[in-house]
């Protein structure tokens, strides 16, 4: 979830994630499969390109990996069982903070990475986030907003 952004369901179940058609200088991957749309304006349900925080080829076979070690019966739910265990595995990684860590901050996470990392310096955070998380900001219905609701961190130089 922090090398992609993606929800939990996205990853275990709906997410697609394949390689862009050419070489790129920033590691993106091609994602469709978006989740939490509610079919609202505004929201990508094309297939986009994100920004990955590890080796693309290798994000890949992970998740193919991953996806092949389900432990519940086909077809597969609509929510993966793995969600509701993520809490108890995240926070002790991370450790011991007020409030406790949850998985969704982990989409958080890679949202203030991503901005540090690969960001063109003349679009604004919240411009970027909401690109990179699938979310639309031309016509009537854009919204701003989407980015504030990823801003729990920031990342401090050395």
């Amino acid at each position: 979830m922090l090398l992609t952004g993606r929800r939990p369901a996205e990853i275990f179940v709906a997410g697609d994630f394949s390689l862009p058609p050419k070489r790129t200088t920033v590691p993106y991957l091609i994602f469709s499969g978006q989740l939490k749309t509610r079919q609202a304006p505004g929201t990508s349900f094309e297939p986009y390109p994100i920004p990955v925080l590890a080796e693309r080829r290798l994000i890949i076979r992970a998740l193919e990996n991953l996806r092949a070690m389900k432990t519940f019966p086909a077809p597969m739910p609509s929510t993966p069982p793995p969600a509701p265990q993520l809490p108890k595995y995240i926070s002790p990684a991370f450790g011991s903070l007020d409030p406790p860590w949850k998985p969704g901050y982990l989409r958080s996470a890679y949202g203030a990475i991503c901005c540090h990392r690969f960001k063109p310096q003349n679009q604004t955070d919240d411009i970027f986030l909401a690109q990179i998380l699938g979310h639309n900001l031309l016509g009537p219905n854009a919204s701003l907003s989407v980015g504030q609701s990823y801003k729990d961190f920031y990342v401090v130089e050395d």
